[in-house]
């Protein structure tokens, strides 16, 4: 009833791993690069909730927050604020630029 199989073992062993280190090697850039992009939308929402409330304060008081620079999570978000006048009306916009990997990124919105 039992064979001897003298020698499958190993083969066996070489072809799991081998199997092992294809899905490894397929996976592990998918899963970096999952990350990195998470990271990226991070840095969007975070940019996004700073112009916002930014916004919110400059249409309640009037004036700005003051704020030049906001480090939040280890990463620098410079707030800018600029008068435009568009179609004869005085309005500001506010900018808040930061770094997206290595790019430099801008979220922008006008005052209503």
């Amino acid at each position: 009833m039992l064979r001897k199989n003298d020698g499958y073992f190993l083969a066996e062993m070489i072809l799991s791993l081998a199997a092992f280190v294809m899905a490894v090697s397929i996976l592990l850039p998918l899963a970096i690069h999952v990350k990195d992009q998470m990271a990226q939308t991070r840095k969007v929402s975070e940019a996004s909730h700073i112009l916002f409330d930014e916004l919110m304060h400059l249409k309640i008081t009037g004036v700005a927050t003051g704020k030049g620079d906001v480090y939040l999570n280890g990463t620098v978000y410079q707030i800018v604020i600029s008068k435009s006048n568009e179609d004869g009306e005085s309005s500001r916009e506010v900018c808040v630029q930061y770094e997206n990997g290595h790019l430099q990124a801008k979220r922008c919105a006008n005052t209503e």
